[in-house]
């Protein structure tokens, strides 16, 4: 199935108007257990502590994870932003916003390709 029609998908079946912040059957120890996972495998994967921002409960963003710019090829540091929608999450450069995305953010330089695999590949195995 193609990702986008994929995505699509989620976000529709996710889209209610009663429970803006969080899905109805939300799991918060759930996405907890999963946050300390990634943190755990990102740490090991760049050899380096990476914070943690915890965001309040009356946002959808759950938390973010921050792996230092001393870390990656580019020097540039790497948000993940967690969700409270279960496995949804965003990868960022720098910041959230300060790019179009991350192929833009690779094509400046500010993003290494195999960064962003390792990421991912974190993300996937949590």
């Amino acid at each position: 199935m193609n990702d986008d029609v994929a995505l699509i998908a989620l976000l529709r079946r996710l889209d209610d108007g009663e429970h803006l912040c969080a899905p109805q059957e939300y799991d918060e120890r759930g996405i907890s257990s999963m946050l300390h996972r990634l943190v755990s495998r990102v740490e090991a994967d760049f050899a380096t502590r990476c914070p943690v921002e915890c965001h309040h409960r009356n946002t959808v963003e759950y938390a973010r994870v921050v792996v230092p710019g001393e870390a990656t090829v580019c020097g540039t540091r790497i948000v993940v932003s967690i969700s409270n929608f279960g496995s949804l999450a965003m990868v960022a450069a720098d910041n959230p916003g300060a790019y179009l995305g991350t192929d833009e953010a690779r094509e400046e330089g500010a993003l290494d390709a195999g960064d962003l695999a390792t990421v991912k590949r974190a993300l996937l195995d949590t």
